[in-house]
């Protein structure tokens, strides 16, 4: 790989992908350091690949939002074209490996933002078709932004997806993706409720190590019920997660307001989260919302810190409590020993013995 790409010194491979790679980079112009993401050479003579990448880029850099993954530059340096943007090294697929399954505040806010992002891309008539857990940053301030629209499709750029291919990633497809057909708005609802789900549960609603069987699952089988795989998801995240995860588009949510909505309502019928820092507060509602007072509130980024100290205390809570009765004990039978002249008798027979 060439080190130097227009004004971008490569500094080190983040990722790679079927269509691009994606590398760490220094920007020589503005001094910082930003994601950097390359198509593949065997594609730059593909003039499909090509457009479709470039259109990605322009598509994206017009869409200005907090929960959007901000791009700075597409063009090309010769035959190698590229995209920069924000470098982001959290992701939320590290936070659900790290704090899973995830407190309920923290999957009903983190929800409400990726709903805010995709709300832009739909009314700009661009449909993502590959939301999960890597494809959706965390900003400094704890903000989840949707990255990679590298297969996003837009009603304008029709002619250039290509007709019944198979596109995203089983674990999250919709039905309707998964059968080759047409995908909209809702195939993107889909797979936000595939995530919700992941998140609150912290196992996927199918799995399995052959990808085609997944694919077959997200048409034919329904997922584990929530309730069987955790006891305190309340009801109206149940009803949001399985709406969303409808089989039939007619059932499913239709519009990705009336989702994000549904969470909103959610929200205000939650306690706060206790935490270990008191000093913890929310940022600025995203996007559009009108700003509400933030006591009492946290960032998301730092209530899956918060999840791992609960997570601790579930898991040695008894070994403490079977260690300070046996503690108790002992030192009941050394105040008798002592209080009846048993002590000296005993260290008295000690010394005979040795």
């Amino acid at each position: 790989m060439q080190q130097q790409i227009g004004r971008y010194q490569i500094l080190e491979t983040v990722a790679v992908g079927s269509q691009g790679s994606v590398y760490q980079a220094y920007d020589s112009d503005t001094g910082q350091v930003v994601a950097l993401k390359v198509l593949l050479s065997n594609h730059t003579q593909n003039p499909t690949y090509v457009e479709r990448f470039t259109r990605e880029g322009t598509m994206i850099a017009s869409l200005d939002h907090p929960n959007i993954v901000k791009i700075f530059e597409v063009g090309n340096d010769g035959d190698t074209h590229f995209m920069s943007f924000e470098y982001l090294p959290e992701s939320l697929d590290n936070i659900i490996k790290a704090s899973s399954p995830m407190i309920v505040n923290s999957v009903v806010q983190f929800g409400q933002q990726i709903c805010a992002g995709l709300e832009l891309a739909h009314n700009n008539e661009i449909i993502h078709r590959d939301i999960k857990p890597q494809n959706i940053l965390i900003g400094s301030e704890g903000q989840a932004k949707i990255v990679d629209f590298g297969i996003a499709h837009a009603d304008r750029m029709s002619g250039i997806t290509e007709a019944g291919a198979i596109l995203g990633t089983p674990h999250y497809m919709s039905p309707e993706q998964a059968l080759g057909k047409p995908a909209d708005h809702r195939s993107d609802i889909y797979a936000l409720g595939c995530l919700l789900y992941q998140m609150i549960t912290g196992v996927l609603p199918f799995d399995d190590e052959d990808p085609m069987k997944v694919i077959r699952m997200q048409v034919d089988e329904q997922p584990v019920k929530l309730k069987k795989l955790r006891n305190d998801i309340p009801k109206k995240l149940i009803s949001i997660i399985e709406k969303a995860m409808g089989k039939e588009l007619a059932i499913r949510y239709q519009k990705i307001s009336d989702l994000s909505s549904d969470l909103n309502k959610l929200e205000q019928t939650l306690p706060s989260p206790q935490f270990t820092n008191p000093n913890i507060t929310t940022q600025e509602q995203p996007y559009n919302q009108t700003q509400q007072s933030q006591q009492g509130k946290f960032r998301p980024s730092e209530s899956w810190l918060d999840e791992w100290s609960q997570a601790w205390e579930r898991t040695h809570k008894n070994n403490i409590a079977k260690i300070t009765a046996i503690l108790s004990i002992l030192g009941g039978l050394g105040y008798i020993l002592v209080q009846f002249g048993y002590l000296s008798i005993i260290t008295d027979a000690i010394k005979k013995l040795f």
